[in-house]
């Protein structure tokens, strides 16, 4: 994604609830001085298809095996490793690709982050848009979100067919 560019500037970068790793693992090799963390969630893998999940546990087992140490994929839930990141590092977030997710969930994981995310991090979303509901989804999370907790954002990138956005933080709330 174009928006990329934005990594290895400040702070860890992210991918959480991502369906694929491969933007995670393109970056880390190409800034091999960041420090980048993928929590994948296996939930969001279709129950419909047999067998779906057992392949998706051995993609993330492959994964875990090739990666250099700057690059780690967390296994298991998303949200929960998440957590147990941000207990153990306080760095802060310089850039988050975000996968497709429900809105209550995408509220839980920008409280989770907030405190963290520096001005000019750059989130980018999987699928922003383009999908039936898309409208109450990603889209009002990040304006819900970001109303409430004090963040400005602007957009400065899409992909049209793919639904994907970049925005970009362009001012925190002051802490007191």
């Amino acid at each position: 994604f174009a928006h990329a560019h934005r990594v290895g500037q400040v702070g860890v970068n992210l991918a959480i609830g991502v369906k694929s790793t491969h933007l995670m693992e393109f970056l880390g090799r190409s800034h091999p001085e960041q420090s980048f963390h993928s929590f994948p969630s296996l939930t969001e893998v279709p129950q419909k298809v047999l067998g779906a999940v057992e392949r998706r546990k051995m993609e993330v087992e492959r994964l875990l095996k090739r990666q250099p140490a700057h690059v780690k994929i967390w296994e298991g839930g998303a949200i929960e490793n998440l957590k147990e990141f941000l207990g153990e590092t306080f760095e802060p977030i310089g850039f988050v690709q975000l996968g497709r997710g429900k809105k209550p969930e995408l509220l839980e994981v920008f409280r989770h982050i907030e405190s963290r995310l520096t001005e000019g991090c750059v989130l980018v979303f999987d699928e922003f848009f383009n999908y039936v509901g898309w409208q109450h989804q990603a889209v009002m999370a990040l304006n819900e979100w970001a109303a409430s907790a004090g963040y400005q954002v602007k957009y400065v990138g899409y992909h049209l067919s793919q639904g994907q956005v970049a925005v970009q933080i362009v001012r925190k709330p002051c802490s007191i």
